[in-house]
């Protein structure tokens, strides 16, 4: 299932905090929240759904990126 960010706008009065009716939707798993973002986890019907009713925040799909191995590459001298 596809993840999703929710965050407040910057410039627009905060609004009250995440609604409790999104953390009792059976229909959103709750991945992770900050005071000004949260992670979760719905389908995009269900995510525009909760977008359109919270005034003040913004969504968008997670952007996944991959960390470069930090360990060099040793190269293997041949006989």
């Amino acid at each position: 299932m596809p993840r999703y960010t929710l965050h407040r706008s910057p410039g627009l009065a905060a609004v009250a905090g995440v609604p409790e009716e999104l953390r009792r939707d059976a229909r959103v798993r709750p991945i992770g929240e900050l005071p000004q973002m949260l992670l979760i986890e719905t389908s995009p019907e269900v995510a525009d759904e909760w977008a359109s009713k919270m005034e003040g925040w913004k969504l968008s799909m997670e952007q996944r990126a991959k960390v470069p191995d930090p360990r060099p590459k040793l190269k293997h001298i041949g006989r």
